[in-house]
């Protein structure tokens, strides 16, 4: 009790050192204050990675669906309906669009005759400047609009040529039976569990926010062990034997990371990009404790605070890389299972992730105790 009584007095202690630090208190307003105004700026914006304009040479009924349903979806890719070919085609001469597609006359009776391969010709043009991995995907979602009437054509000719005895059906009856054995929903579904609103209802420019904000707090963190050999440099802590400074080198990071946490888990609130307060709740604080930990390796092995402070930036440019901050990119992983920015934003989606972060702090704590208890430093070091 009284190590954990001694613990708690170095961190009020510390935390209103920091809090009286004018540009750390700056920085810890700055942070929810930027990202409200970054998302009020970005809500403004288009936020489609791809534009597709759409033509349509009569009002076949396919046509007039698939359009309907394209133009309407909430997509990062956008779609929108052109009265002439000829107004498309100069959108996409203008750079104004990525693609063109031209839905051709009696759409739904080519579709009747593909389904009895009677026809192989395209009866959809597609014209674009470039092929790339974005239209590719634009293109999976007019196969997706068309499946349905290709399947209701293929369903009906299928029954008029081997199962009705009656040649004269109405359109009508095939449809209510076709729809009778109609399977409801999508094939594959996929869910993210403990949010408060579909991920797909976040604006994608906002996306790596979270990732950025999470580098902050190491960043604090980092700052604050700088702070500590600083002051371990200007014989602050010479009263203390070497082992004991291990407290309020774990008291100024764990102060710095917690502040931080505060300003990022409000930014992160006021960004709309949250999951759900338990869930934020929870990652954040195993976040705390991971960079607390990670920060605290870096406080025992270097000898002086300009050395840290000069390994910072590169150190930064490799969570921003390594981390999911952007995209994940699967390379150097021995390396990214060090960082705990890595734990982190995959535990936001993926509850595996927060008991690998909790264990990853353990093992990192243990890490760090151990090097502050065997390696030897020169003078003014933390093993002074």
């Amino acid at each position: 009790m009284k190590k954990i009584s001694k613990y708690l007095i170095w961190y009020r202690m510390l935390t209103k050192r920091l809090l009286k630090k004018f540009s750390f208190v700056v920085i810890l307003l700055i942070i929810p204050i930027i990202v409200l105004c970054t998302k009020n700026v970005l809500v403004g914006q288009e936020s489609s990675i791809v534009k597709v304009a759409l033509f349509k040479e009569d009002n076949s009924v396919i046509s007039q669906r698939i359009i309907k349903s394209l133009t309407e979806k909430d997509s990062i890719i956008e779609f929108t309906e052109y009265d002439t070919r000829d107004e498309a085609e100069n959108m996409l001469k203008n750079n104004s669009v990525d693609a063109v597609w031209v839905f051709n006359k009696d759409l739904d009776e080519s579709v009747d005759k593909y389904s009895l391969r009677k026809i192989t010709e395209p009866f959809i043009e597609v014209l674009q400047r470039e092929e790339n991995v974005t239209l590719q995907l634009s293109r999976e979602m007019l196969y997706g609009e068309l499946y349905s009437d290709l399947s209701y054509y293929v369903y009906k000719n299928y029954i008029k040529q081997n199962v009705a005895i009656d040649k004269d059906i109405s359109d009508e009856v095939y449809r209510q039976y076709y729809n009778g054995n109609e399977r409801n929903g999508d094939i594959v579904k996929i869910e993210y569990f403990n949010l408060d609103k579909p991920v797909n209802e976040t604006n994608y420019l906002l996306a790596p926010i979270r990732g950025l904000l999470a580098l902050i707090v190491v960043l604090c963190s980092l700052a604050s062990v700088m702070y500590f050999l600083k002051d371990q440099q200007e014989g602050k802590f010479d009263y203390l034997s070497p082992k004991k400074r291990y407290i309020p080198a774990f008291a100024y990071t764990l102060s710095a990371a917690t502040l931080s946490a505060f300003a990022v888990i409000l930014a992160v609130f006021l960004s709309g990009v949250s999951t759900g307060v338990l869930n934020e709740i929870i990652t954040m604080v195993l976040y705390i404790l991971a960079s607390t930990a990670f920060c605290l390796c870096f406080c025992m092995v270097f000898k002086s605070y300009g050395k840290l402070g000069a390994t910072i930036p590169a150190l930064i440019i490799l969570m921003l890389v390594l981390s999911p901050v952007f995209f994940e990119i699967n390379v150097l992983v021995p390396v990214k299972m060090l960082l705990p920015s890595y734990y982190y934003l995959n535990a936001i989606y993926n509850v595996e992730f927060i008991f690998f972060m909790m264990i990853y702090a353990i093992v990192m704590f243990a890490v760090s105790y151990l090097l502050n208890k065997f390696i030897k430093k020169e003078k003014n070091s933390l093993l002074n």
